[in-house]
């Protein structure tokens, strides 16, 4: 760790004599290179798992953690630090409970009121006289024969 930070402070020609100005410049990357990258992993995580942990099933801890993973990218963090909110259990759990609910509404299929049955549909269309071809065929206010 103090190799990286000598080896910036060398590249950078920063000494004592610099004023607070020109070190503030400096301040957001040297404390990027003293913050222990295993503490940020582990702070990631930790969120992560919060956001798990709080989640009602696992299809909204995996929506809340793809958002994560989404502002992350957004501030430009590193690969390293977004892979750590790969949770694979939550994933494989949520991609189950998805495949079963479309499973499940393929086999229940549609259901229309009978009053859009095609039979229904049918005797109301073979209801209209249809011989007519005034204006007003086509409208509400033609009756059945």
């Amino acid at each position: 760790m103090s190799a990286i930070i000598t080896k910036y402070v060398a590249d950078y020609k920063l000494n004592k004599d610099m004023s607070n100005e020109e070190l503030s410049q400096h301040a957001l990357v040297l404390l990027e290179l003293l913050t222990d990258k295993l503490k940020r992993l582990k702070d990631v995580k930790a969120i992560s798992r919060a956001l798990v942990e709080t989640s009602t099933d696992a299809i909204v801890a995996l929506s809340r953690l793809s958002r994560l993973r989404r502002e992350l990218r957004t501030l430009n963090a590193s690969k390293e630090i977004i892979s750590a909110t790969l949770i694979l259990e939550i994933t494989r759990a949520s991609n189950k409970i998805q495949q079963e609910r479309t499973e499940q509404r393929k086999n229940e299929g549609l259901h229309y009121l009978d009053h859009f049955s095609l039979e229904s549909v049918k005797e109301r269309l073979d209801a209209y006289d249809v011989s007519n071809t005034g204006q007003n065929q086509g409208k509400h206010g033609i009756s059945p024969k």
